[in-house]
């Protein structure tokens, strides 16, 4: 095209561009040319909303195209379209905070565009009534087409158009989360409390408040995802606080949960409305934590014994009505009581217990491994169980309650005396009403067979007699005669020692005497055990 005819058709365009802003078309169809321009108006939906709100906001151009010289469809379109158009947007001299400044539009044909959906804030304490956001759209559009006989020519311009579009802020409730606080621990449940404040400037009524868990660590109500709870009346500035069931599983970690809010209620008119979204927190307190320790014991092979352990409440709570019980997997290691009750413990507060164990002949000494499990009622008198707790306990070697040795162990052969022995409490705990019994055999009796000690603590010796004859034919050398000793324990229990021998010299009638007093005196007496148990038919 040449330059002349470049001239002539701007020329065109803009004669017909500033006759379409008067309304006045007289461009003949002859000269193959389509001239027009957008024309853009804004307007927005659903812009009710109310303080303390965040919001997305509907905006939508409307664009009434001006064809000034028609002619070719596809050039009448091109002229009436607004190009890469972009949109602008900001709050103006409002309160208002608008997050979405900027939206590529793109094209804006004929007709109605959008919505465009613009973020914003309707902060707390915003006044009821119309505040107004600035729309800018800045885009490209073609003034004039010439599409004869050459290729098409266009005449492009750049447009910029403000509008204002309103944003109605109502007197209606709006809600804020002050504060949220829960008693519930890790596997266990609890109360959830959310104290949730009007800050709104109208009364709420019918209010529900229905809280909601996302995750299955966090249950409310008995197993739901979500519970609800009412209100009847919520003025303006006042705060309530908001209770649910809520329950923690047992591989929960304590760490902070959010728990979004959902309030519907009725306004001034009845009508009812969704409140502005909320979202509290919930952080469970620790599963509850008791241990034991200071473990003490006396357990011995062969005999009964204690094991005492204390047992502590680290919180983080205080507990009722508990009680700890002991188990073992050896059966050679029997409780004689296995359950006490601890009562009330408070956080910090610690309890020892004793249970009575005893150990079988056959059982092994050396370290085993006791479990023992607290139970308590909660806070909602829910009945609780911590895992085994376990401790490492010793048993000690089998060893004999008592130890006899011979003070003057000799008889004459026909001759008849009395025999002393000292007896010493070998275990770990006192003894009483301790009853000795001698057994002998031919050639060897005995005349008076029985002897008394009132105690005998740990490790202490007491001297006990007895009357023994030896026949005229009895040879020149030591006999043994039996012993056993009847006594009561600390628990008061009566019980039968096994049999112990000791040794009795006997010399001929007249002789040199037989060993020495002292070399009898010296033997170190084996004690054999003959039988275990309660044999009381050899007291008959």
């Amino acid at each position: 095209m040449t330059r002349d005819r470049r001239l002539g058709v701007a020329l065109v365009a803009l004669l017909l561009v500033g006759a379409s802003a008067f309304g006045v078309v007289s461009v003949s169809a002859a000269n193959k040319t389509v001239a027009g321009h957008p024309d853009l108006h804004a307007s927005v939906t659903d812009n009710e909303f109310t303080t303390g709100t965040e919001a997305t906001l509907d905006l939508y151009v409307q664009n009434d195209g001006v064809l000034t010289q028609g002619g070719a469809a596809e050039y009448q379109e091109r002229v009436k379209t607004a190009r890469s158009t972009q949109l602008s947007i900001s709050g103006g001299s409002s309160p208002i905070t608008v997050h979405t400044k900027q939206y590529p539009a793109g094209n804006i044909v004929d007709g109605t565009n959008g919505p465009y959906s613009i973020k914003l804030t309707v902060p707390e304490g915003t006044k009821p009534g119309t505040y107004y956001l600035n729309v800018r759209a800045q885009y490209k559009y073609t003034g004039a087409v010439n599409y004869d006989p050459e290729q098409p020519e266009y005449v492009d311009y750049q447009q910029t158009k403000t509008f204002r579009v309103p944003v109605v802020v109502r007197d209606r409730a709006t809600f804020s989360v002050v504060n949220s606080t829960t008693n519930a621990q890790v596997n266990q449940r609890g109360t959830y409390n959310v104290t949730v404040k009007n800050t709104g400037s109208e009364v709420a009524t019918n209010v529900v408040a229905e809280a909601t868990s996302g995750t299955d660590a966090l249950t409310f109500g008995s197993t739901g995802q979500s519970a609800s709870t009412s209100v009847a009346t919520w003025e303006p500035g006042e705060t309530k606080t908001l209770s649910y069931s809520a329950a923690i599983a047992d591989t929960t970690s304590v760490r902070d949960y959010s728990v979004p809010l959902h309030i519907t209620f009725a306004d001034a008119d009845g009508v009812t409305r969704e409140a502005n979204r909320l979202v509290s927190t919930l952080r469970p307190k620790p599963e509850q934590d008791l241990d034991v320790g200071h473990v003490d014991s006396d357990l011995r092979v062969g005999t009964d014994g204690n094991v005492s352990v204390v047992v502590s409440n680290d919180g983080p709570v205080a507990i009722d009505h508990a009680t700890v019980r002991l188990a073992t997997s050896d059966d050679a290691i029997t409780p004689q009581r296995d359950e006490y009750a601890l009562g009330r413990l408070g956080v910090g507060d610690v309890a020892t217990v004793t249970f009575p164990v005893e150990v079988s002949d056959s059982a092994e000494s050396g370290p085993r491994q006791f479990d023992f499990t607290v139970s308590y009622k909660n806070q909602f008198n829910d009945s609780q169980q911590s895992d085994p707790l376990p401790a490492t306990v010793p048993v000690a070697a089998e060893r004999d309650r008592f130890v006899v040795e011979p003070v003057n162990g000799t008889l004459s052969a026909g001759g008849s005396g009395t025999v002393r022995f000292h007896v010493t409490n070998n275990g770990d705990r006192p003894v009483t009403n301790v009853n000795a019994k001698v057994y002998a055999d031919d050639p060897i009796s005995t005349g008076d067979d029985e002897a008394f000690v009132s105690s005998l603590a740990p490790g202490e010796t007491e001297t006990i007699a007895f009357s023994f004859a030896a026949t005229g034919s009895a040879l020149s050398k030591t006999y043994p005669v039996s012993m056993d000793f009847q006594y009561d324990d600390t628990d008061g229990e009566t019980k039968l020692s096994d049999y112990y021998q000791v040794p009795l010299a006997v010399h001929e009638s007249g002789g040199s005497g037989g060993p020495p007093l002292g070399l009898i005196g010296g033997i170190v007496v084996l004690l054999l055990v003959v039988g275990g148990g309660y044999v009381y038919y050899k007291r008959r």
